[in-house]
């Protein structure tokens, strides 16, 4: 199946593709007559100053996507609207982007549930200890399952989604060499993002620690923490590969991810501008997102071998250990989800059957 075809889908199931005016508080310049544009506006109208946060630089898996989706919107609304960029975290954490957006401090942001645990709990099931070969096969879990109404948190009628995205599963990376086992990394200390991945990491005997994004290089460098746990995207965007020696390819679990609005914002734009964000989602945000997703990670990994890494499959033995030690992990959340939860990790489950995943889940079964 081609990207095209996976991901044209993604509008329809995510709430997606809102849009909206603005006044967010944005800044208002004079523009010129002479752009192209695909919507009704008026020439020599202001320019509506929009703020985007995004934890990445440049270089990160989105950027690209929302580097085109904000030059695109001012073309095609003939310069009415223009998007300030606050790169690697310039407008606030990561952790703060959800009440940055749903309060109109900035009129986009970096959609990251798993920084904010407890707000969106049904979407913290991508970050269970499932086996994510790649972010296709990922990504196309998440969205069957958002289109099928399984991610029914209500705080997510606080914002308007864009789109929703997610990666391969992740790797354990340590400062030291050669470590290919387990047991090579017990005692670690780790930097992980979110409370299941911090589980995940306590339950392999491991010593976890959140860490900003931007932090992560320094960090591993001044040998303030050990080893990272992070998909392969995640390695070459901040250099890690500079400072990081060896690779567990263990594929587990993964982060839902994606682009959030105002919905203030959103609900005042002039219809002919939404629909303008509606094809920019679909043909923009979307497809550019995941073509980047795969090329980073096959880069990122490629750049960490060609550093001096060295990166080690998963034995059956320590196949087999993780099954026991992360065992607790999904019983607990269910536990806590209750029916919902149950009924979107078996819907999980089969998805990722569906799509010839042999073995779905690290520590659970149906």
């Amino acid at each position: 199946m081609s990207v095209k075809k996976i991901f044209a889908g993604i509008l329809i199931f995510t709430m997606i593709l809102m849009v909206g005016c603005s006044s967010g508080g944005g800044e208002t310049a004079d523009v010129t007559e002479d752009a192209d544009t695909t919507a009704d506006v008026k020439e020599n109208a202001e320019t509506t100053v929009l703020r985007l946060a995004i934890p990445d630089g440049p270089d990160g898996f989105m950027s690209n996507a929302v580097q085109e989706f904000a030059d695109e919107l001012y073309e095609r609304t003939d310069g009415q609207y223009s998007i300030e960029i606050g790169w690697s975290g310039a407008f606030g954490s990561v952790a703060e982007y959800f009440d940055l957006v749903k309060d109109g401090v900035v009129d986009f942001g970096f959609f990251l549930p798993t920084v904010t645990p407890g707000v969106f709990p049904l979407c913290s099931i991508m970050d269970l200890p499932w086996y994510f070969p790649d972010a296709e096969i990922s990504s196309t879990a998440l969205m069957t399952l958002y289109e099928e109404g399984y991610l029914n948190d209500s705080e997510l009628e606080a914002v308007q989604i864009l789109f929703l995205n997610t990666g391969d599963g992740a790797n354990i990376y340590s400062v030291k060499e050669n470590c290919t086992t387990l047991a090579d990394f017990e005692g670690q200390r780790i930097v992980a993002i979110g409370d299941m991945m911090i589980s995940t990491a306590e339950a392999l005997n491991m010593s976890p620690s959140f860490y900003e994004h931007s932090e992560h290089y320094s960090v591993f460098q001044k040998n303030v923490m050990d080893a990272n746990f992070s998909p392969w995207d995640g390695i070459i965007t901040y250099n890690l590969q500079e400072v990081l020696n060896s690779c567990l390819e263990t594929k587990i679990s993964s982060s839902i991810t994606g682009l959030m609005m105002n919905k203030d914002v959103f609900e005042s734009m002039p219809e002919e501008v939404q629909q303008i964000i509606y094809k920019l989602s679909d043909e923009v945000l979307i497809p550019r997102t995941l073509e980047s997703r795969a090329s980073i990670s096959e880069e990122s990994r490629q750049a960490f071998i060609d550093a001096g890494g060295t990166v080690s499959e998963v034995s059956d033995e320590d196949l087999a250990a993780m099954n026991e030690a992360l065992a607790p992990l999904w019983d607990s959340w269910l536990e806590e989800m209750g029916e919902d939860g149950k009924a979107a990790v078996e819907a999980m489950y089969q998805i990722m059957l569906d799509q010839g995943v042999e073995n779905p889940a690290v520590g659970y079964t149906p």
